[in-house]
């Protein structure tokens, strides 16, 4: 099944962050500067392709060392959802301008169903 992002986007986008769209060929819309970054690592997740669905989910984080996604919180009541998106996050680098340990970054994954 292929993924579709609608949007990706950071709710408390960081000054200065390019609200550029980058449409890949994968299939994926990105917003932002994180957005493009985040879009490199997530798949659809299980519990949605296997009940032929789609939705929106809130998810914070906070980069650790600076660059390492940790402390991934998702906004679902779903727990496989939550284990799902926080098994692929967790860890992975990102490079931004603002990337204070303490700061908490929030963002909106929308995903929809791949024709």
């Amino acid at each position: 099944m292929k993924i579709l992002f609608l949007y990706l986007m950071s709710l408390f986008p960081i000054s200065g962050d390019n609200p550029a769209s980058f449409n890949l060929s994968n299939g994926v819309e990105a917003k932002g500067e994180v957005g493009r970054q985040l879009e490199r690592y997530l798949t659809y997740p299980k519990i949605l392709r296997d009940k032929n669905r789609a939705g929106i989910v809130v998810i914070r984080f906070y980069l650790t060392d600076g660059i390492s996604i940790g402390r991934v919180k998702v906004f679902s009541e779903n727990e496989e959802l939550n284990s799902d998106l926080i098994r692929q996050l967790t860890g992975k680098k990102l490079l931004l301008k603002y990337s204070d340990p303490l700061y908490p970054h929030t963002v909106k994954l929308c995903f929809k169903r791949g024709e």
